[in-house]
């Protein structure tokens, strides 16, 4: 099962709208949302760098408090 966060429910309804521009001919505005949904999704992927590389910096120090002991 797929759970969707706030964040993804955002970018599905912003590309439900641009499809729906770009269908009544309207591709400034579409083009907009896409590059304002590309640069929400290069955010959030940054997010999860960060918090990736927050984890692994914890897991090392835990893991050489570990072998102090």
């Amino acid at each position: 099962m797929v759970h969707f966060t706030t964040a993804d429910t955002g970018i599905y309804c912003a590309l439900g709208e641009a499809a729906r521009l770009r269908s009544r001919g309207r591709p400034t505005e579409t083009r907009v949302i896409i590059e304002q949904l590309s640069s929400r999704l290069k955010q959030q992927q940054q997010q999860l760098q960060q918090q990736q590389q927050q984890q692994q910096q914890q897991q090392q120090q835990q893991q050489q408090q570990q072998q102090r002991r």
